[in-house]
């Protein structure tokens, strides 16, 4: 795999608390230096949201439900259609 990627995957980890920090930074330079009103609890439910997908959907969403009966479709499939990339 080229270095490229692999340094994307190590950076990945430093996204989500990359943009919120930025989100944090933004809405205190709204908020205090030039004085307007802020939603805070929209910024918070949207904390929330983020967090909630990366931290427990993504981790857990390879262990659903439905994973056990697509192996067991796979695994009794009747066919097998090979696409060799040539149109008819």
């Amino acid at each position: 795999m080229p270095r490229f990627f692999v340094g994307l995957y190590h950076a990945q980890f430093f996204f989500l608390p990359a943009v919120i920090a930025l989100a944090a930074l933004d809405a205190a330079l709204l908020a205090f230096w030039r004085k307007e009103t802020y939603d805070w609890r929209a910024a918070l439910a949207s904390l929330a949201d983020a967090l909630g997908r990366d931290y427990v959907v993504y981790r857990f969403l390879p262990l659903s439900l439905a994973a056990p009966v697509i192996g067991f479709a796979w695994s009794h499939r009747l066919a097998t259609l090979r696409f060799t990339g040539r149109r008819p």
